[in-house]
């Protein structure tokens, strides 16, 4: 029996993780969303000859945040399994800042509302 060694049992798995993310509502902000984007691609090598395509990707973000956000801040992450067990993350991240909202900014909301 054979067994083979170095790099015919390595296999590779990428994602560039150029997918859109969904916007996430923010609340007591000017702004009524927020923009996310994948802070960078996810690489995992597989030394043991393990099947890569049986990688899952599952994306954890909250439901919504409280203004105000900064630029760059951590929303969520994009979680990487195989065989159920975690092999690594990528963090998800604000793609814009959103000021809180003061007592003008509602107002001007407010006056929009009723002239529309």
């Amino acid at each position: 029996m054979t067994q083979a060694y170095g790099y015919s049992v390595c296999r590779l798995f990428q994602d560039e993780n150029s997918e859109e993310l969904p916007q996430i509502v923010v609340e007591g902000g000017v702004k009524e969303w927020v923009s996310l984007q994948f802070q960078k691609g996810f690489s995992y090598l597989s030394i043991d000859g393990t099947d890569v395509g049986q990688i899952e990707k599952k994306i954890e973000l909250p439901k919504g945040c409280k203004a105000p956000i900064t630029e760059g801040g951590v929303a969520g992450r994009a979680v990487y399994y195989l065989n159920g067990a975690e092999i690594g993350s990528v963090d998800i991240l604000y793609k814009e800042s959103v000021e809180r909202a003061g007592y003008w900014d509602y107002f001007r909301k407010l006056v929009e509302i009723y002239l529309i």
